[in-house]
């Protein structure tokens, strides 16, 4: 559960590291969450405080449909934010920002 005022790094990796875990999502519909949320299907979204008990008695509630999220949350770790995955693609930004300083004559 995650109900932050501010977007930071922080909350984006206690959300990784809770589908690291197999541990479905409750997020507040703020900054990065919902396109993490949404795109690995590990959990739900809320707007507001008013809706957010909604979501608990979801996860409560409905063992399945808690576990099919934990599970996708899971997979989406696995796939999108391992060190195998993000290091690769950081690398290919760091060479990309490289070349272009060379390109613009920026000397370090």
């Amino acid at each position: 559960l995650v109900t932050g005022v501010q977007t930071c790094a922080l909350p984006i990796f206690v959300l990784i590291e809770a589908m690291r875990a197999r541990v479905p999502l409750i997020a507040r519909r703020i900054g990065p969450f919902p396109e993490i949320v949404e795109t690995s299907g590990a959990g739900l979204l809320y707007e507001d405080d008013d809706d957010l008990p909604a979501c608990l008695a979801v996860m409560q509630q409905d063992g399945a449909r808690r576990a099919e999220m934990a599970s996708r949350g899971y997979l989406a770790s696995c796939e999108r934010w391992t060190e195998g995955v993000v290091i690769p693609q950081l690398l290919v930004l760091i060479d990309e920002a490289r070349a272009a300083r060379a390109r613009r004559g920026v000397r370090r």
